[in-house]
């Protein structure tokens, strides 16, 4: 397999998803983004690097899977390019999205990015003269896209937001297509995440996707409920009190009418609550609810990690930096374990907080582990 073969492959990908970042197409090819640039620039690949690329895209000319051999007993790592898929296919792709669903919540994203890439490039080249299956694949589709946006905006520490937002927009197309409002809805959800959490984000623009994702969960209250959290903290970041206690109010309402799982939920709410008011400059009301909400959220380490970085943000707007190193000790060590996307620029944003007591010596040995981390 000669380089040129890598180069056109890429080529072929670049104008299928048009505005796809070298590193995403690293991660998903599964090599170094040094790699992708020689390619780019035409420059001699090495053929291992050539091959491990293909792979890594699904790119070889496999055929399709046959019913002797059943898609739960492979475990090639390279994703066959299926043709025509049966009930058992569907079934599988199916149980390897849930695994990657799971495994999003407790590994670093840029560790499942590559896999979830390829499964991604897998449900769009599946095709079936099924109805059922059909309506199944577009549904599988969707979270996929859905998963990809989540993990790209993650893996790049929410700084890639077109290459998120074109994901994410498939996932709204391919929701709306198999009639999936709660994928809809999650998907815009997502949308309005990147303008809110992005550095000099339009938050109005932010406000208007949670909207439209509120609308697209009607009749889904357990969607509402987490759609009215957010929704609640883009008009805390613009300063309407008053707005943003009425959606934490309507978010509860919804959450009761789900019959949401008690501690799950009042795990979700404090999180959410604690960020809100430190938005709305209530560092000691934050510091309560985050401290509520450290234990409710056991086992959701990159959850845990948004929490206690923002408790570090509370402790240093009351000027207790002995309180906020602390904090920010126990939450890179989290952002150290799973490189969680959401808590790397807040534990960033408190350590630029903490300039004040630079010469502190417990406050440069914060800002030298991270640089360490960061330069790792």
């Amino acid at each position: 397999m000669a380089e040129t073969d890598a180069a056109e492959v890429i080529r072929q990908l670049r104008r299928r998803v048009p505005g796809l970042k070298q590193w995403a197409l690293a991660r998903m090819c599964g090599v170094h983004q040094s790699t992708i640039s020689r390619v780019e620039r035409g420059r001699p690949l090495d053929r291992n690097l050539a091959h491990t690329a293909l792979e890594g895209l699904g790119a070889w000319d496999h055929a399709p899977l046959s019913p002797q051999s059943p898609p739960s007993q492979q475990r090639d790592p390279v994703w066959k390019p299926l043709a025509s898929a049966d009930t058992d296919t569907v079934g599988w792709l199916s149980s390897e999205l849930q695994r990657l669903e799971r495994d999003y919540d407790v590994l670093p994203s840029a560790s499942v990015l590559a896999e979830a890439g390829q499964l991604h490039g897998a449900l769009i080249r599946t095709s079936t003269r099924s109805a059922s299956q059909l309506h199944m694949l577009l549904g599988l589709r969707g979270r996929s896209a859905l998963l990809m946006g989540q993990l790209v905006w993650d893996a790049s520490h929410r700084k890639d937001g077109s290459t998120a937002a074109m994901y994410l927009n498939e996932a709204v197309l391919a929701a709306q297509e198999s009639r999936d409002r709660t994928v809809a809805a999650k998907a815009l959800l997502r949308r309005a995440f990147i303008p809110l959490y992005s550095s000099g984000g339009d938050l109005h623009e932010a406000l208007a996707s949670a909207q439209r994702a509120s609308h697209a969960a009607e009749g889904h209250p357990a969607t509402q409920a987490s759609v009215a959290l957010h929704i609640s903290e883009a008009h805390a970041r613009m300063g309407n009190r008053a707005e943003a206690e009425h959606h934490l109010d309507a978010a509860d309402t919804y959450a009761q009418q789900a019959d949401l799982d008690t501690d799950e939920w009042s795990g979700r709410r404090l999180r959410m609550a604690g960020s809100i008011y430190l938005a709305l400059n209530c560092p000691d009301r934050a510091q309560t609810l985050l401290e509520q909400a450290v234990p409710l959220l056991h086992g959701r380490v990159k959850s845990q990690a948004i929490v206690v970085a923002n408790l570090a943000l509370a402790h240093i707007r009351q000027r207790r930096p002995d309180h906020a190193v602390q904090s920010l000790q126990q939450a890179l060590g989290m952002v150290e374990t799973t490189w969680a996307g959401g808590a790397l620029p807040l534990v960033a944003t408190a350590s630029r907080e903490l300039r004040p007591w630079r010469r502190e010596p417990w406050v440069a040995d914060i800002h030298d582990r991270l640089f360490t981390f960061l330069a790792s």
